[in-house]
């Protein structure tokens, strides 16, 4: 009536799509679908875009923000806020102490690698050689700290943290990331780590401070994972997050 188009065979909304499921359009929506009625079209004909989807057709990242430069990912991983890559990272196999079995160091070092061809990471030679002085002796007395004779060893404890401190500290004035293995060697059994401790690599940043995760590397020849230690400076937690979230992302 009134000169109107009729609505196009068994549609009950003027250009939409009928309900697929055959159930009854639902109040407010005659087409149960994501087309809106035609009284919601845009002038001149188009349609709106879905509720927060800024693009037609396309999926919102997940957390609702747009992707942002310097993500190498846009497939709705949420951006690293803030981070501008690549990073420049120092890779050290031992930190100078540590004498890693050649496999695990490998595999890591492999990681590292495929986090620069990524556009992560720009791997750059340090200053000066990385030569912490082995963490053991101050984490063991530290940890025995209880003991009625702690204080004595305290003084030794304090100097070769205080050595490492000053170590760090040059290392990242010139890089953002220092990398490692995460182990010296492969997971042990029930027996123990034999001569060095599997947490050889690690404990240093205990000691220190420094903010420090590990990251999926790939697999020994023995079928168990092994994986790549990532550290920052002091207070940059956020920064590690952005570089494992990236990572995530390059990944798949």
């Amino acid at each position: 009536p009134g000169g109107g188009t009729p609505p196009a065979e068994g549609n009950p909304s003027r250009g939409g799509t009928p309900p697929t499921d055959g159930n009854p359009p639902t109040e407010g929506n005659p087409s149960n679908s994501d087309t809106p009625p035609a009284d919601s079209t845009l002038p001149g004909g188009g349609t709106p875009p879905a509720e927060g989807n800024p693009s037609r057709g396309g999926t919102p990242p997940t957390d609702g923000n747009p992707p942002t430069e310097g993500n190498p990912s846009n497939d709705g991983i949420p951006p690293a806020p803030g981070t501008r890559f690549p990073l420049t990272a120092v890779w050290s196999a031992d930190l100078g102490f540590a004498g890693p079995d050649p496999e695990p160091a490998a595999v890591a070092h492999a990681a590292a690698l495929r986090l620069e061809d990524a556009g992560l990471l720009r791997l750059v030679p340090p200053a000066r050689p990385v030569r912490l002085d082995d963490p053991a002796p101050a984490w063991l007395a530290l940890r025995d700290s209880s003991a009625s004779d702690a204080g004595a060893g305290r003084t030794a404890v304090d100097a070769l943290r205080a050595g490492n401190d000053r170590r760090l500290d040059a290392l990242f004035a010139d890089a953002d990331l220092l990398l490692t293995p995460a182990t010296p060697n492969a997971p042990h059994g029930h027996e123990g780590p034999g001569d060095r401790y599997s947490t050889a690599l690690t404990w240093a940043f205990n000691l220190s401070g420094h903010p420090a995760l590990s990251l999926p590397a790939g697999f020994g020849s023995d079928g168990c994972p092994v994986g790549l230690q990532v550290v920052a400076r002091h207070g940059e937690e956020d920064l590690l997050l952005d570089v494992a979230r990236a990572a995530e992302a390059a990944r798949t």
